[in-house]
């Protein structure tokens, strides 16, 4: 019995130390789904937060909406990085290792300085990586996802298209005549059809290279005299909105019309243009083909090797398609030949272009390479053209899907924190 209360007594007296309060090593601060954040996690990051904020002079909130906020950022990650894993998205070390690459480049620094940068920043390097890693993928998961939801309407990439047309063509001036068939007040039906029908004659006609001067020599069947008149020239801000839209395409010597009204039908011809500097002109190719596909049969120097001997031998349609066939059946899916239509010269290697656009109607071509192998061309016809419209929808596109893009990732995570499991803990 002595010896019990002493051993109990011995307990009471050894150092407090001993038995005070457990420290906590670290805690649970949220389950994902299968998967925790610790309490270190968000301090790690917090910590690294207070480094950047100090060095740039920039004010954090108070640390309870700091950890609230880093702790909702990884919850987001760790439920697309779960996401991601299961679709299959991996990175390997060598793409990881050329996107740490990438940054330091980026920033001006070799690794080894990025390396001394991140622990500046109070971070450890190995899991800098790690989060490299995991960013990448997240970021492969999040495009793929939110593109397969995005939808851009043509008629929304149309109408940004024209607008930033109009824009660019604000300083141009145009040289125009309109030519005006007038519409009787309260017109029938018929005399409706009957005046499309002339507009449709007298634009033939104007394409047809008629004097507009001597217009009203043509005989028509019109109620109303037809008006010629000659605008000289306008900056398209200076025009009726009715024309200004009608121009944005327009070119020197084009006719446009018919244009409606609710008084009747107009008809412009572009006498002529100056101060348009934003044209994208264009050589394009109509071509037959032969292209032969470098493969583990036929070498990428034999491939072209045999095309030289196509352009140095061959001087006729005849003898270019009977020896296409011969490929075609000689080297079966590692040949194409067919009509390549219209081309841009720009869809070949940079080193080809020039000698491609210095070609004629009937010539056929050296060997040229493109992304899908040698190509040698018979040349059926030439035309150069304005591709600005075209540049323009595809900066209007690309507008759009980034305005578009950054709202439907926000709502597509909002979705995807929904149905997760998450519970934080108090």
């Amino acid at each position: 019995m002595m010896k019990w209360k002493l051993l109990i007594l011995g307990v009471l007296l050894m150092p407090k130390m001993v038995f005070s309060e457990p420290k906590v090593l670290d805690r649970i601060a949220a389950v994902v789904n299968h998967n925790i954040i610790l309490d270190s996690d968000v301090g790690s990051i917090i910590r690294s937060v207070k480094i950047q904020a100090q060095k740039s002079g920039k004010n954090l909130p108070h640390i309870n909406i700091l950890y609230s906020q880093v702790l909702e950022k990884l919850i987001i990650d760790r439920i697309l990085l779960q996401k991601a894993e299961e679709s299959g998205i991996y990175v390997n070390n060598e793409q990881l290792e050329e996107a740490i690459l990438s940054i330091a480049k980026n920033n001006r620094l070799n690794i080894t300085q990025l390396h001394n940068y991140v622990e500046q920043q109070g971070l450890n390097y190995a899991a800098y990586r790690e989060q490299v890693r995991q960013d990448m993928i997240i970021g492969a998961f999040s495009n793929s996802e939110v593109r397969r939801r995005l939808s851009i309407p043509p008629q929304e990439v149309d109408s940004l298209a024209t607008q930033i047309s109009l824009q660019q063509r604000s300083r141009v001036n145009f040289n125009l005549t309109s030519i005006f068939l007038p519409l009787p007040v309260n017109s029938t039906q018929e005399q409706l059809s009957n005046q499309k029908k002339i507009i449709q004659q007298l634009i033939q006609n104007i394409t047809n290279g008629v004097d507009l001067n001597k217009i009203y020599t043509l005989k028509f069947n019109t109620l109303q005299p037809i008006q010629r008149i000659d605008m000289g020239w306008k900056r398209i801000q200076e025009l009726p909105s009715l024309f200004s839209q009608s121009l944005v395409l327009s070119h020197k010597g084009d006719i446009i019309g018919p244009i409606n009204s609710g008084t009747g039908c107009y008809i412009l011809k572009v006498n002529d243009i100056r101060g348009d500097n934003n044209q994208a002109l264009v050589t394009e190719l109509y071509a037959d083909h032969i292209l032969l596909k470098p493969s583990v049969m036929m070498s990428n120097t034999e491939a072209k090797k045999k095309l030289l001997y196509v352009s140095m031998h061959v001087n006729n349609k005849r003898s270019f398609n009977k020896i296409g066939k011969k490929f075609a059946k000689e080297f079966g899916s590692s040949c194409d030949i067919n009509d390549l239509g219209w081309i841009s010269v720009e869809k070949f290697d940079l080193e080809y272009r020039d000698m491609l656009k210095n070609l004629t109607i009937g010539q056929i071509s050296q060997p040229v390479h493109s992304i899908f192998g040698w190509h040698v061309m018979r040349i059926l016809d030439i035309r150069i053209i304005d591709k600005s419209y075209d540049m323009q929808k595809e900066k209007a596109y690309r507008l759009l899907f980034n305005r578009k893009f950054y709202q439907e990732m926000k709502n597509w995570m909002q979705d995807e924190r929904n149905s997760a499991y998450v519970k934080i803990s108090t």
